[in-house]
């Protein structure tokens, strides 16, 4: 944490003890913290990227294969 923000910490805590908060949380993240979410916030973009190169590579049919079998399954 930067002392900039550091002071601003310190400088909200009489503010806020007044209305019964306490600090109990630590403010920074370690390098194992920060890849997990860094890992969390990349994951569920994979298939958007994924789908979006196969349909440009299959000119739009991308779903066929999936609309085929369902049609024969009902």
């Amino acid at each position: 944490m930067s002392i900039a923000n550091k002071e601003l910490v310190q400088s909200d805590i009489p503010d806020l003890s007044k209305y019964g908060y306490t600090q109990e949380l630590d403010r920074t993240m370690n390098v194992w913290q920060l890849t997990a979410f860094g890992l969390n916030y990349m994951v569920p973009i994979a298939p958007a990227i994924i789908f979006g190169i196969l349909l440009q590579m299959s000119v739009g049919t991308v779903a066929l294969p999936f609309c085929l079998q369902a049609s024969r399954c009902c």
